[in-house]
């Protein structure tokens, strides 16, 4: 039987949390069996996981396991797309969960199935719950990125890029030959983009469910910055010159998309730059070639730091950086608390 929602969830060394994730989505769809399916994508995790994926399986009839040799994150969400049955695919990441608000993703999904792509907002937390950012969607709504002039301006200002906050018609992603490509970190971002070039009805849900549990010893994120940021370069040269070359979009869409890239990328440059394994040295000669990358930039301080580092380099940019802003706190605050 035909399930509407298809929920992959990728399983790697993640025996501590893996209980609570699959537990919240059980909980959350409770009522709804008959309605979605859980795909457990097992990549070689060395740990207990298989023995708990098998266990859910064997009590919960609409979860499904897979067990495969390691193939890294994009390639168990891609075993996880093939085994699908959903009309509609959903992404959550196994030291992830979900809210009980995810409830209502269902019956939303069943009145509007000729969209293509839903986004639901993210809170970030820590092990405890405790909230760190959460975002808002105050544009929801379906847009039609074919014939809507303004469409693409809010959702370069709305998009998260994680794939976690997207549910995409699986008939979609097949027409369209669109898959995370195998051994790549930032393949949700590399994923869309693509994406973003064909898709013609995009829809915002007035939904924050997913809980994006960050600082977890192990993560992707944590563990791999060097490649993560290589990755990093390496979608964003790629997207770049696909947005040149398409003629798919408007050249005023391909613009707004390519400052999303240069903004998007910085967020990274910022995040990757923290860790002691980076070589700001090396980093700064990897940004210089790839220049054309973050060269549409929105924004004062977005638009200076960029010329800082084609001028001075990366070091020089991210201390004037760090100095303005601890300058800029103290000011900050007093005008919150004005306004407050």
């Amino acid at each position: 039987m035909e399930k509407l929602l298809s929920i992959i969830v990728p399983v790697y060394k993640v025996e501590k949390y893996l209980h609570k994730c699959v537990d919240s989505i059980l909980s959350a769809l409770k009522g709804q069996e008959e309605k979605y399916e859980v795909i457990l994508v097992n990549d070689g995790s060395p740990d207990n996981c298989q023995a708990i994926c098998d266990e859910y399986a064997k009590k919960q009839k609409h979860i499904h396991v897979l067990h495969q040799e390691n193939g890294g994150l994009s390639d168990a969400r891609n075993s996880g797309i093939k085994l699908a049955k959903g009309e509609y695919l959903a992404f959550v990441d196994s030291d992830d969960w979900v809210s009980e608000e995810m409830k209502d993703l269902i019956p939303q999904i069943e009145t509007q199935r000729d969209v293509e792509a839903f986004q639901v907002g993210l809170t970030t937390v820590s092990e405890d719950d405790e909230e760190r950012y959460k975002s808002s969607n105050t544009v929801c709504g379906i847009y039609d990125l074919k014939t809507s002039k303004d469409a693409f301006k809010i959702l370069t200002r709305k998009l998260e890029p994680s794939a976690c906050t997207r549910i995409i018609k699986k008939e979609f992603l097949g027409k369209n030959n669109l898959f995370f490509k195998k051994g790549r970190l930032c393949e949700d971002f590399d994923l869309f983009i693509r994406m973003l070039l064909v898709c013609e009805k995009y829809c915002f849900l007035d939904l924050n469910y997913y809980k994006y549990l960050c600082g977890r010893e192990g993560s992707i994120i944590n563990s791999k910055q060097i490649k993560l940021f290589d990755d990093m370069l390496l979608n964003s040269r790629e997207a770049v010159a696909l947005i040149k070359l398409t003629k798919q979009i408007s050249k005023r869409n391909k613009k707004l998309l390519l400052r999303y890239i240069s903004n998007h990328m910085m967020l990274h440059i910022y995040m990757v730059t923290q860790v002691p394994e980076v070589n700001l040295k090396v980093a700064s000669k990897k940004l210089r070639k790839n220049k054309k990358c973050f060269s549409y930039p929105n924004g004062f301080n977005n638009k200076v730091f960029v010329r800082l580092t084609k001028i001075f380099g990366l070091r020089f940019a991210l201390f004037m950086r760090r100095t303005y802003a601890m300058f800029t706190r103290p000011f900050k605050r007093k005008r919150l608390q004005k306004e407050c």
